[in-house]
C-alpha cells in the first residue's frame, strides 16, 4: 500500500489512538487505515473521520480496512514508507530490503476528496479570442507509465495570446506532453516545468521558421503562460508574463505569482543584458510583456531579442486555511484589485460551492461592470470542504436575521445651519399666510478665525474724572 505515514491525518488518528489508552500505557496502538481495490490510501483514523460513502464501501467489502500496529509513531514518521501490510504484520519489522527507501508523499484524502475546479473565458469587447486554457484534474489519465505514490496530480494553465491564436494553441496542445516527458517530473517537477516552456517555445520557433510568409502567419503570435501542478499538498506556480495567481486563505488574498512587465527594474536589467531595450514600457518599443512563448522576429528569424522564455516557478504547500486558487489572464488584473477578485470569487462559492459558476461571475463583472478592452479567462481551485461552506453559510444566515448585532454606523454630524434655514423657509411662509410669526432666526456664522462672537457685558463701571485744579 502506498501511502504517506507522514500526513496529518495519521499523526492526528494516532494521538488520538494513545489517548484512549490507560495512563502510563507505552504498548503498541492500532491505527485504522482504508484503502481501496487499488491499494490506494483513502482514509485514516477512526470511521466517524472517514469521508462520505466509505464505510459503505468497506461494509460490502469494496475498501479493505486494515490495522496498523505500532508502539512508536516516530519511528514510522522518520524511517520508510510501507509497501505493503497486512493485519498480521506490524510496521516496525519491516524487510531488511525496505529500509532506507525515501518517504514518497501523495495527497492526502481530504484535499483529493474537496478538490473541484472550472474555468470560463470570453472575447470580451475584441473581435478575436486569443486567451486558453487547460484544466485537467487528473493528470495519471495522460500518463502512459503513471508515477507510484504520485496518484491524482493535476494541471492548470491560463494562456494570454497575442499576435494570433497559433502560440496560445500550440502550447494547449504540446504542453503537458513535453512535460511529462521531461526526466527530472518524478524527482524535481520545478525543473521539468521550467524545461517543459522552454521545449514548447524553442519547437513554436521552429515551426514558425518553417512556416514564414505563409498562410496565418503563425510567427507574428506569443503567449504569455502561467501553470499550476499540484502533486500532493504541494502547489508548483509557473509563470511566465503578466497572467496571475492567488490563493484565499481565510478569506485573504496571498499572491503565488509576481508579474513580468517590461517595466520592472529587474526585468528592464535583465532585457538590457540580453540586448533589447525599454521603450515607453514596451520590450523594444513593440511588446507589452518581458517574458513568453513564441514571438519569432521576422527579420532575423530568431527569438526577439531580449524578450525569456525561461518562467519562474514557486512552491507552496496547501494547509488548512487554503479555501481556493484563482488562475486569471491579465484581461482581469487590468480592471480588479486582486483583494477585490478574491472577496467576489469567495462570495459565490459560499453561496453554491461551483467553481465553474464563480469564474463565470469574475468573467462577467470585469467585462460587463469593469469594461476590460482584453480577453478574460479565470480558472478556480477549490478547496472548500461541504462542511465548510455549511458553516460559512450558517454565519451568514446568523447574521442576516432581524434583530441580529451590527456594526453601529456613525452618525453624520448635524448641519445647524441647514436647519436654521429650514426653519426660516416655513416661518416666512406662515408670514405670508397672514401669521402671527416672529422674524426668521439668522443663521450662526461659522466657527472660524474671525467670526463673530456675541458681545459681554462688562462689570466694570467707567470712572468718574478727577481735576486737579
Amino acid at each position: 500500500m502506498d501511502s504517506d505515514l507522514a500526513s496529518f491525518e495519521f499523526a492526528r488518528a494516532y494521538v488520538q489512538a494513545r489517548r484512549h489508552q490507560a495512563p502510563g500505557f507505552t504498548g503498541a496502538v492500532y491505527i485504522p487505515v482504508v484503502k481501496d481495490e487499488r491499494g490506494k490510501l483513502v482514509a485514516v483514523g477512526r470511521p466517524v473521520e472517514w469521508g462520505p460513502g466509505i464505510a459503505e464501501r468497506v461494509i460490502t467489502k469494496k475498501y479493505e480496512l486494515i490495522n496498523l500496529e505500532t508502539a512508536d509513531c516516530y519511528k514510522i514518521l522518520s524511517s520508510t514508507r510501507l509497501e505493503a501490510v497486512s493485519q498480521q504484520e506490524s510496521p516496525q519489522k519491516m524487510p531488511p530490503a525496505m529500509v532506507g527507501v525515501p518517504l514518497v508523499r501523495q495527497r492526502s484524502s481530504t484535499v483529493l476528496q474537496r478538490m473541484r475546479s472550472g474555468c470560463y473565458m470570453d472575447r470580451g469587447d475584441n473581435h478575436y479570442m486569443e486567451d486558453e486554457s487547460i484544466c485537467i484534474d487528473d493528470l495519471d489519465s495522460q500518463m502512459v507509465n503513471p508515477i507510484p505514490g504520485f496518484r491524482n496530480q493535476s494541471f492548470f494553465a491560463v494562456c494570454d495570446g497575442h499576435g494570433g491564436r497559433a502560440a496560445a494553441e500550440y502550447i494547449v496542445e504540446n504542453l503537458v506532453t513535453n512535460l511529462l516527458e521531461e526526466e527530472s517530473f518524478e524527482d524535481e517537477p520545478a525543473e521539468a516545468l521550467v524545461a517543459a516552456v522552454q521545449r514548447t517555445d524553442s519547437k513554436f520557433i521552429a515551426e514558425c521558421q518553417l512556416t514564414m510568409g505563409g498562410e496565418g502567419k503563425p510567427e507574428t503570435a506569443g503567449s504569455t503562460l502561467l501553470s499550476v501542478l499540484l502533486r500532493g499538498n504541494q502547489l508548483y506556480v509557473c509563470n511566465l508574463g503578466d497572467c496571475r495567481a492567488v490563493c484565499s486563505r481565510q478569506g485573504k488574498a496571498e499572491a503565488l505569482s509576481v508579474d513580468q512587465k517590461p517595466s520592472d527594474t529587474s526585468e528592464r536589467e535583465r532585457i538590457e543584458k540580453d540586448g533589447g531595450t525599454v521603450e515607453f514600457g514596451y520590450l523594444n518599443g513593440d511588446l507589452g510583456v518581458s517574458r513568453a512563448v513564441g514571438d519569432m522576429d521576422k527579420i532575423t528569424g530568431e527569438k526577439t531579442v531580449g524578450l525569456s522564455s525561461t518562467p519562474v516557478v514557486s512552491s507552496f504547500t496547501i494547509g488548512p486555511g487554503d479555501e481556493f486558487v484563482l488562475l486569471a489572464s491579465d484581461g482581469l488584473w487590468d480592471v480588479m484589485q486582486t483583494e477585490r477578485a478574491v472577496e467576489l470569487a469567495r462570495s459565490e462559492l459560499t453561496k453554491h460551492g461551483d467553481p465553474q459558476q464563480a469564474c463565470e461571475k469574475l468573467v462577467v463583472e470585469a467585462i460587463e461592470n469593469k469594461h476590460t478592452e482584453d480577453n478574460v479567462c479565470v480558472i478556480i481551485i477549490s478547496f472548500f470542504s461541504k462542511e465548510h461552506l455549511d458553516r460559512i453559510q450558517k454565519q451568514q444566515n446568523e447574521t442576516s436575521k432581524p434583530g441580529a448585532w451590527k456594526p453601529r454606523r456613525r452618525q453624520s454630524a448635524v448641519d445647524v445651519n441647514k436647519l436654521l434655514a429650514e426653519a426660516r423657509a416655513e416661518e416666512g411662509s406662515a408670514a405670508e399666510q397672514g401669521s402671527d410669526a416672529e422674524a426668521p432666526v439668522e443663521a450662526l456664522p461659522p466657527k472660524s478665525a474671525g467670526a463673530w462672537k456675541p458681545k459681554r457685558r462688562s462689570l466694570q463701571t467707567k470712572a468718574p474724572a478727577i481735576s486737579f485744579g
